[in-house]
């Protein structure tokens, strides 16, 4: 039978105390194994010693254990643990861990793994897991990956199966609808590669990167399949440049409230619509759509949401020529179920120049008003400034000194400052004196003269 000696892990790099963690598993591993655990406490703690290398004999002897605790292994460990952990910069640990993500070529596992060993150091406590999620989530490359939702819970294997998920259906295609009694028929104004009219390119079809279920090859969709087999129906489905369209409006049933509408012209026919710049495209309800002769409703791939994410029921698109005063744009116009309002989206709001974006507003104020500007501003009147019963009064013995370079500026500060009745000369003691503070202006040419009263 044959047989293998289990070797103790290397010396430990005293230099390195935050490998003693990752070290110490090691021995642990090594101790079971090698069935250490099971000898003379005495022999674990030389074992230990011996493993760790010289500098090791010189700590344990600066130990503070008895005699007795130092031939146990658990004392001996725990205060190892102790020292090492007082070697350990918490700060920079923690740093190395808030600055780490997910590179090049490394898994979602791999980076997991190095989360978790990063954070051994770094004194987290109950917050560990929490932490270790939160950074996942930051520090993933593919962030579209990461799935939003109400839940709070720091389980991290929830959150890596939910990117292994998304990672799974990346090309989805639409399930197939088996239909033995229709075949299929593909138009000449329909894409040979996925069954979708208008035609169009390579670059821009949906199934470039389908592979297809029937033959196993890419670039199309099994509805469009040419080997010999069952003929589908393909069913529609969102596809790889689908993205959510937000709607962001919100109404009250409010009588006679005030709404931001505009009357705009939609392939000849006006439609009063509901200006709305949190929205990402332009619906009509079904009963404007009906209205509109000789328009083409197509099929939609796209899917919209309203204010609390709640999927609105599409019917489709079609591409509505939209006039507004002499401005004539083409936009995607899409026909809601229900719908009680047409709202216009912000492209078709910037297309046609129905709101302008104001960056910043120059008003010469002083020009304009100059009256608020001349004299002191002080207000009529006198005010008595009440003090408590226990108010102590502040006074200095001696003046601030102020710097050689500033006292023509102070003097002109001061002259100014009483000539405009701010201040008034006092040449008697008072029972309140405050020191005096001179502070330049940015402009380096100008003072403050303040007062410090501590």
């Amino acid at each position: 039978m044959a047989s293998f000696q289990i070797v103790a892990p290397e010396n430990f790099n005293f230099d390195r105390p935050e490998e003693w963690p990752r070290w110490i598993r090691k021995f642990e591993r090594f101790r079971q194994a090698s069935g250490l655990h099971s000898k003379d406490e005495a022999k674990q703690v030389n074992t230990l010693i011996y493993s760790m290398g010289d500098a090791a004999d010189d700590i344990l002897s600066s130990m503070d254990l008895s005699d007795d605790n130092k031939k146990k292994y658990e004392p001996v460990k725990t205060k190892f643990d102790e020292h090492f952990a007082r070697g350990r910069n918490v700060i920079h640990e923690r740093a190395k861990f808030n600055i780490r993500r997910q590179q090049d070529g490394e898994t979602v596992d791999q980076f997991v793994t190095a989360l978790h060993t990063l954070a051994e150091n770094c004194s987290y406590g109950p917050l560990r897991e929490e932490m270790i999620r939160d950074r996942l989530v930051v520090g993933l490359r593919d962030m579209q990956s990461v799935i939003r939702g109400p839940d709070q819970s720091p389980n991290i294997d929830r959150v890596v199966y939910k990117k292994s998920q998304v990672r799974k259906s990346t090309h989805p295609q639409p399930p197939p609808i088996d239909n033995p009694k229709q075949p299929q028929t593909v138009h000449k104004d329909t894409c040979t590669r996925c069954g979708k009219s208008p035609l169009h390119s390579r670059q821009q079809c949906p199934a470039r990167e389908a592979v297809c279920q029937k033959c196993s090859m890419k670039g199309h969709y099994q509805v469009v399949c040419h080997s010999k087999g069952v003929n589908v129906i393909e069913s529609t489905s969102p596809t790889e440049d689908s993205v959510d369209d937000f709607l962001g409006a919100v109404e009250t049933n409010t009588a006679n409230k005030p709404t931001c509408s505009v009357t705009v012209s939609l392939n000849n026919h006006d439609v009063n619509f509901k200006i709305d710049m949190g929205a990402d495209v332009t619906v009509i309800p079904e009963s404007i759509f009906k209205k509109l002769n000789g328009v083409e409703l197509q099929h939609c791939s796209r899917s919209l949401s309203g204010p609390c994410q709640k999927t609105l029921e599409v019917c489709g698109q079609f591409t509505g020529v939209m006039q507004y005063n002499n401005i004539v744009v083409e936009q995607e116009v899409f026909v809601i179920h229900d719908l009680h309002k047409a709202l216009i989206g912000l492209p078709a709001i910037e297309a046609l120049e129905l709101v302008s974006r104001v960056n910043n507003i120059t008003l010469d104020i002083p020009a304009k008003f100059p009256e608020l500007f001349e004299g002191l501003g002080s207000l009529p009147g006198e005010y008595t400034i009440r003090l408590s019963d226990n108010a102590r009064p502040f006074t200095i013995t001696m003046p601030r000194r102020v710097a050689l370079p500033l006292l023509p500026k102070v003097k002109s500060e001061l002259e100014r400052m009483e000539k405009s009745g701010v201040i008034s000369k006092v040449d008697i003691p008072t029972e309140w004196c405050t020191a005096m503070v001179v502070v330049p202006k940015p402009d380096g040419r100008n003072i403050f003269v303040l007062i410090s009263p501590s």
